[in-house]
Formats: C-alpha cells, structure tokens, sequence
C-alpha cells in the first residue's frame, strides 16, 4: 500500500472517530454535563478545600466545610434572584398587554403617514401578540416538565463534585502511573497549567459578572427600570457567553422598559447604559481581571461556543471556553499539534512566522505523521 494510501486511510480513520465521539457526547450530555461543570467546581474550589484540610487535618470535613462557606452566600443570592424571577413571571400578561397597546400606537402613527389599513394593523396584531402572551407561558410549562432534569443535575453535580474533591489525589496518581517516569514531569507540569488557567478564567469570571452586576443594577436603579437586581444579575450572568452574552442581557430589559415606563427617555437610556457598561468591560474589566488566561483567538471562540452549544444546548456554550483552552494547552506540548495550538492562539496574528521558521520540520507536519504511522502499522 503507498504512503498516500495509507494517508488517506489514517485520515478516514480520524474523521470516523471524531464523528463517533461527537455522537457518544450527545448522547452522554445527561451524565458528562454534570460531571464537566463538577471538575470545574472542583478546579475551582480546591484551593480553599486545600487550605482547610492543613488546620482540619481531614478531608471530608475540609470538603463539608468548603461547601458550606461557598453555598450561604451562593444560595441567598440565588434565593433574591428567583423571587424576582417569580414576580416577573406572575405579571408577564400585563406586559404582553401592555406591549399590544404599544404597537396599536405605532400602527396608528403608520396609518396615519404611510397609508397602512386598519385592517392590516388587525391581522398582524392578531397572528404575532398571541404568540407573544404564549411564548413566556410555554416556557414556564417546560420549565416545570424539565424541572425533574434541572434537580438531577443539581444533584449530581454536586455530588461529582464532593467525590472529585475526595479523590483528587488518587485520580492525579492513577493519571501519572499511565506514563513512565521521563514523561511524569511533562504531564505534571501539562496539569499545573491547565489547573492553574481554568483557575484564573473562572476566578476573573466570577469577579468580572460580580462587578456588571453592580453596575448594571446601580444605572437601571437610577434609571427607574423595575427588578433592578434581578436585570443587571441577568445581564452579567450571560456575560460568560462571549460577545453576545451581554448585548442579550441588554435586549431583555429594554423590552421590559418599553413594557412598563411611560416615558421616552428610559427605553433609551437603558440602550445607553448597557453600551457604555459593554464597551467599558470589554476595553478595561475583562483585560485588567481575566486577561489572556484563556489564550485563544477570537474565531476559535466563536466556532467552540457553537459546537458546544450545537452538542450540549446552554451547558456547552458555558463549557465551551474552558474546554478549548484545556485543547490548546494539552496541543502546545504535543509536537505534531504545536501548529494548531498557535493557530488556536490569540497571538497567532503577531507569531503568525513561526509556521514557516521556527515550526518548520517534519516533527510539526500533521501529514508525516499520518504517513509514518501508516507505515508503522
């Protein structure tokens, strides 16, 4: 069999099993989900358990303790939230009126300058406010038939999360007992990294929502909007969604304005306040707090925060970041994949080079490495 043969043959090989490992994540998303978002918690958290386990001297009650000081605060957070929640739901019909009346004046100012018919007016009102009213009660509803999901999620994670606490140090030896001891350094210093990048990102992150809710709930305050916590919250809460998630967090109350004031001016202002809150944590918070921990270029994002979302729904898009910079950084030490980890890279624009000096040898062709393991079998 010629070299292109088996090339061609090793290629098909890799795309069947990226193929099949994208179906088992689907598939699995009831069970790697829970699991993905309990590593991170637990990456997360082991700095305080670690801390706690030197006085306690045990690591149940090290772990027991660290869960207690992360759940107060974290549960009456969420508590505030969801009464919030509650009360814009129970009046989510009078907003939806509210918002007919508000388009029966546009429609009326239309008729009147651009020759639009009442009739018109009638059956659009008809067919899309409807929908309108419904859309917010079709989602309590499956909210309410998923809420077994929601609970078993809840559930597990936190009990994944316990364990991986538990047994973190037996998992990270059962790991370095797969390579021999040349390679242990390599591996330790490969988990060192990504520990200490997922650390940073979801540290930053957390810091970064805590002050866009701040601040958006102090200008929406001011402003006069309704549930002021409750939409600035939102809004910083979808900010780990890159790029989009905060321009969804604006729409939302600014609809909810348009609902609810009476004035020009407030609609408006809320566009102004979450632009200007946008544009200063893009150009100053996020730099100054998380920085480059994540270290991968702006396309890459957008195609991981699709592919998750496309395999996981909302878990994925929330995963998708943490995971891709893991791929990056297990790729930066592996030399068939070093290209990829710097085409990954947010400085790939500035060592775009490298590809044609220092990445130049055989030992970086993804295609000798297809060839050469063909001819090894």
């Amino acid at each position: 069999m010629n070299s292109s043969a088996l090339t061609s043959q090793r290629l098909a090989s890799g795309l069947i099993i990226i193929a099949l490992s994208i179906y088992f994540l689907i598939v699995t998303k009831f069970l790697l989900a829970p699991l993905a978002f309990a590593v991170l918690f637990a990456i997360m958290m082991q700095p305080l358990t670690d801390f706690l386990e030197g006085y306690l001297k045990n690591r149940i009650l090290s772990i027991l303790l660290t869960f207690i000081i992360v759940l107060i605060p974290l549960t009456a957070i969420i508590t505030l939230f969801s009464i919030q929640l509650i009360n814009i739901m129970e009046s989510l019909p009078d907003i939806a009126g509210k918002i007919k009346d508000g388009i029966n004046v546009i429609f009326g100012w239309l008729e009147k300058n651009t020759g639009l018919s009442p009739e018109d007016r009638k059956s659009w009102v008809q067919q899309n406010i409807s929908n309108l009213i419904e859309a917010p009660m079709g989602f309590i509803s499956t909210g309410l038939t998923t809420s077994t999901t929601l609970l078993f999620n809840i559930v597990f994670t936190i009990l994944g999360l316990f364990f991986f606490l538990l047994y973190r140090v037996g998992i990270l030896n059962f790991m370095l007992m797969q390579f021999g001891p040349r390679s242990r350094e390599e591996f330790q210093e490969i988990i060192h990294q990504i520990r200490g990048t997922i650390q940073h990102y979801l540290y930053g992150m957390l810091t970064v929502i805590g002050i866009l809710a701040i601040l958006n709930s102090a200008g929406l305050w001011i402003i006069g909007i309704g549930y002021p916590f409750f939409w600035g919250s939102l809004a910083a809460l979808l900010a780990i969604i890159p790029y989009i998630g905060t321009t969804i967090g604006g729409i939302l109350p600014f609809v909810y304005a348009i609902a609810t004031v009476s004035t020009f001016w407030q609609p408006v202002a809320v566009i102004l306040l979450y632009g200007t809150v946008q544009s200063i944590e893009g150009n100053f918070i996020t730099p100054k707090v998380v920085g480059s921990s994540v270290n991968v270029n702006p396309l890459i994002a957008l195609i991981s925060i699709l592919l998750g979302g496309a395999i996981w729904g909302v878990a994925g898009v929330v995963l998708a970041l943490p995971t891709v910079a893991i791929v990056k950084l297990i790729f930066d030490h592996i030399d068939v994949l070093k290209p990829i980890g710097l085409l990954m890279s947010d400085k790939v624009y500035r060592e775009e080079d490298k590809f044609l000096t220092e990445m130049d040898h055989d030992r970086h062709r993804f295609i000798n490495f297809l060839k050469h393991r063909g001819k090894d079998e």
